[in-house]
């Protein structure tokens, strides 16, 4: 069956409990593929629609979720009702049950109108609540909603109305969904975990298990309290052993009334039941999680060792099963082993939140579109590859090193500076991953324009003189011919390029670098204008690469004195058409294949890549700039023109793409 794993992933840095560790993902993903599943694993740390578009593309049988949001009323409901809506099968109560039972107060309301007992509570809003006055010290505080308690910096346990009034106080404003007020019973805390596929004692229900302190800790709380940041930070770090600890009559009286509960909640597939156990044998109802760890000390795997059972392959294989007979899947529930050889294909990219069509900025022009994502996933799935689709964010360290991938098709741009297209193919050479295209010198190289035409240069190509202006102030070289266009010194996709780049005065040009560099925060490029006629060259392969036919942006406007093929043209195809193949006689054919391969090779790329040229007023070939990282939108980008007119369909052209990544990755 093939599973998508949704999940939150914590940071070094975090002390998050509503997210899970990397060795808490890798172990779940672990035991689903022993159990035979096909997994797909899916951080959610970006955009929910990133997380539709890879869903969409995953087609999962059976979402396993352990993600939630940051705490509130839909902290557990958000993401079941995301996956109820996309009519995705997933393990877990519903969005709805979820939500009741994220609010302790309702939830231990609901219980007490059903005759099960609960501790004194009051739901309070303000410090000044005279329904407080009712309760008896000691009183514990926490929030209303599951996932909120971590975060309150104090004690949970008072014992005197001035020390009340002063932490009602701290939490009334941080928490203006309410703060419990309850009653502190001596005893102890026990949780009946419900497995519904799992061994059991009575209806899912497994062995109570109880916290028990270790004394040589220091708890946050005076007393026998697991509440607040216990449960997030003491406890994880070992201050709790695990244990039965209760009576035989005891744990009767907690299966039956976790059975109860169990029923008037509609609990599903997995949760863990809160109660508490009093010195006098008394046993109240606190609290339902309908979405417990997995990692750390877990409730879940302790309550399933007392059945001899205590691997987490066991808890998740009963999860699945019970999902799988739920939505009838269950002839997929026991999975199948993988014996396909397939290749595992990491698509790693940054997604573009505004479409192709942008009303203005051009923030993440050189971002890739959801239609070009799913149309590179699907290309790979036809060539016969699995993909996992990796949004390049700052979680997808820890998400390769899980996945499990074998090669990665490389199209993320990055975020910052001029070695931001570097960013992915470094960390992949890191984890020794195989990826499509240049290396991270390239990458670097090719974006700094200024020094790619140097190196070009250096290897026989000609290319416009330039200087490059770090500020506005300084000295424009002599020899340095008027007009000039003016253009971030790194930077792609046309961006700060438009009609006003191209200028004709020492005033004008300081004028245009100065906002340039103050809005890109780099260096402005400044090069002789080229008159002559703009050509585009795409390569694929190495050694040598191939040439396609090139491309001609031929102006339409013959009105435009300085024309080029800036941002708004290049996203809007206004002012210009394109000509594949270019009306060249031979020896300019010749010429523009001369020089982009010497371009390509100097600059070491590989693989594949687009060459910028443009003639000059003697109608000799110079080198403009290289893409090795050039856009492939579907019918869109210039790449995938050139590879259309050249005979090759977008299937054909991934194809050519990957096939270099795929040898490099037989050799390794």
């Amino acid at each position: 069956m093939r599973i998508a794993l949704t999940h939150n992933l914590r940071l070094a840095t975090e002390d998050n409990p509503n997210s899970d560790s990397s060795e808490t993902v890798s172990a779940i993903i672990e035991s689903l593929r022993e159990l035979g599943h096909d997994v797909e694993v899916i951080e959610i740390s970006e955009s929910t629609s990133a997380l539709v578009i890879r869903l969409a593309a995953c087609k999962p049988d059976l979402v396993f979720n352990t993600a939630k949001t940051s705490g509130g009323p839909l902290e557990r409901a958000f993401y079941p009702a995301l996956f109820n809506s996309l009519k995705l099968p997933f393990i877990g109560s519903d969005a709805h049950v979820c939500t009741l039972t994220s609010d302790k107060h309702r939830t231990m309301q609901v219980a007490l109108s059903h005759g099960i007992k609960t501790p004194r509570s009051r739901l309070v809003s303000s410090m000044h609540d005279r329904a407080i006055r009712e309760l008896r010290f000691p009183l514990i505080l926490n929030p209303n909603f599951t996932g909120l308690a971590s975060k309150v910096p104090i004690d949970c346990l008072v014992e005197t109305p001035q020390l009340l009034y002063r932490r009602l106080m701290e939490l009334v404003n941080p928490f203006p969904e309410g703060i419990i007020v309850e009653e502190h019973i001596p005893g102890r805390d026990v949780s009946v975990v419900y497995l519904e596929g799992g061994p059991s004692i009575e209806a899912g229900t497994l062995e109570p298990v109880s916290y028990e302190y270790d004394t040589t800790q220091k708890s946050k709380c005076k007393r026998d309290v697991t509440d607040l940041g216990d449960k997030s930070t003491t406890f994880n770090r070992g201050a709790f052993a695990l244990s039965a600890g209760v009576t035989a009559e005891q744990r009767e009286r907690l299966v039956g009334s976790s059975r109860e509960i169990i029923r008037l909640f509609n609990l599903c597939d997995v949760a863990q039941i809160d109660f508490r156990v009093a010195d006098n044998g008394e046993i109240y109802f606190r609290r339902i999680d309908t979405l417990p760890a997995f990692g750390g000390i877990s409730v879940i795997l302790s309550a399933e060792g007392h059945t001899g059972v205590t691997s987490l392959r066991a808890v998740a294989g009963a999860i699945v099963e019970s999902a799988a007979a739920r939505y009838r899947l269950k002839d997929r529930a026991k999975g199948r082993r993988r014996r396909d050889k397939r290749l595992v294909v990491a698509l790693t990219f940054n997604i573009k939140k505004s479409g192709l069509r942008r009303a203005q900025g051009d923030d993440d022009a050189e971002f890739d579109s959801p239609v070009t994502i799913r149309a590179i996933h699907e290309a790979l799935d036809a060539l016969g590859h699995r993909v996992v689709e990796l949004e390049a964010g700052s979680y997808l360290p820890g998400l390769l090193a899980q996945a499990g991938v074998d090669i990665a098709f490389n199209i993320a741009e990055g975020f910052g500076g001029r070695h931001r297209e570097s960013h992915v193919p470094a960390l992949l050479e890191l984890l020794n991953i195989p990826y499509t295209g240049s290396d991270p010198t390239t990458l670097s190289l090719a974006l700094d324009k200024s020094l790619a035409k140097l190196v070009v240069s250096q290897a026989g190509c000609r290319t416009a003189s330039f200087v490059v202006m770090s500020s506005a102030r300084e000295a424009i070289p002599e020899q340095l011919a008027f007009p000039v266009i003016v253009k971030p010194v790194a930077e792609g996709s046309s961006k700060g390029i438009n009609a006003s780049s191209v200028v004709e005065k020492p005033d004008d040009l300081r004028k245009i670098a100065a906002g340039l560099i103050a809005k890109y925060r780099q260096p402005a490029l400044v090069e002789s204008y080229l008159p002559g006629r703009e050509f585009t060259v795409a390569l694929l392969g190495e050694d040598p690469p191939r040439v396609l036919q090139p491309m001609e942006v031929i102006f339409t406007n013959p009105q435009t004195k300085h024309p080029i093929y800036d941002f708004s043209t290049k996203f809007e195809n206004q002012k210009v058409r394109f000509e594949v193949p270019a009306d060249v006689n031979s020896d300019l054919r010749s010429a523009l294949e001369d020089a982009a391969t010497r371009a390509f090779a100097a600059l070491g790329c590989r693989d594949y890549a687009r060459i910028d040229l443009r003639l000059d007023d003697r109608g000799r070939v110079n080198f403009i700039e290289c893409n090795p990282l050039p856009g492939i939108a579907p019918g869109f980008s210039d790449f995938c023109v050139i590879a259309e007119k050249s005979g090759l369909s977008y299937h054909d052209l991934i194809r050519e793409m990957v096939t270099p990544c795929i040898r490099r990755w037989r050799k390794n």
